[in-house]
């Protein structure tokens, strides 16, 4: 699953009058035409130590030629402003993907979804937008989730797959693999187990040795509730400390207070 990136938009107050000469069509402001440089400070601000807003990448965007006065953002712009981070960004389609809905392009962008990259999407005309929209996507199990530069509406910020891809366009793929494998790490690590239902779900390999301790009343929780099973339902146990009662218990440590009579 991926982690949801910064939430920026580009109709924000404080940046939405920021008005640009650019190099090609002369001015543009930031709310009437930054949701890619929206987009891509999103993502960037996510995975960099330092924050990134959307003036910064919008006024880049400007100065080297990839917004357009009056227009919006060059399908160009992407992969150098994240290369000028760090940030590897490839681009995934040449061709409209909105005539193959269920084909090879959607197929694609799936997969680097659940493989834990970021994409960004040109929208076509339709739920999205009236003539193009650039939108952040992420990945919630097997739901398209947005970080819509323009809008809080629901529908917009958590697409239907089917509908979104019938009218979506172009991908960018960011990769924030790494990000998102920490982001899963830490989680994992702050989950807090109390039940031997809760181990049984998302720790099984813990459960044997937890069982036992509780049995020899080496874990007794931290107040007298109980499981139907009589097991203790305030363990208040989290994956570090399983993983050493584990390490403990297979190392034969425990076994002379917990063997069977």
């Amino acid at each position: 699953m991926n982690k949801q990136p910064t939430v920026y938009r580009q109709i924000d107050n404080r940046w939405k009058n920021l008005r640009i000469t650019t190099k090609v069509g002369g001015s543009m402001s930031l709310g009437a035409g930054g949701c890619g440089p929206t987009c891509a400070a999103m993502a960037i601000d996510s995975l960099v130590d330092r924050q990134v807003l959307p003036t910064e990448t919008f006024e880049w965007g400007c100065k080297n030629g990839y917004v357009v006065g009056g227009q919006g953002t060059y399908y160009s712009y992407f992969v150098p402003q994240f290369a000028k981070f760090g940030i590897r960004c490839e681009v995934v389609n040449t061709d409209d993907a909105r005539y193959e809905n269920h084909g090879a392009t959607r197929r694609k962008v799936i997969h680097m979804l659940e493989e834990g990259y970021w994409i960004i999407a040109l929208m076509r005309e339709g739920l999205w937008t009236s003539s193009g929209h650039f939108v952040l996507v992420w990945w919630n199990g097997d739901k398209i989730e947005i970080n819509d530069p323009a809008s809080t509406l629901s529908a917009r910020n958590h697409g239907d797959p089917d509908l979104f891809f019938s009218q979506a366009k172009r991908f960018w793929a960011i990769d924030a693999r790494a990000y998102n494998r920490q982001k899963e790490d830490e989680e994992m690590a702050e989950a807090i187990y109390n039940t031997i239902a809760d181990l049984e779900k998302f720790a099984p390999w813990s459960v044997d040795t937890v069982k036992r301790l509780c049995d020899a009343k080496f874990l007794q929780g931290s107040d007298d509730s109980k499981d139907k099973d009589g097991y203790p339902a305030s363990l208040n146990l989290n994956n570090t400390m399983l993983r050493m009662l584990v390490v403990n218990d297979r190392a034969g440590l425990y076994n002379s207070k917990t063997k069977k009579k």
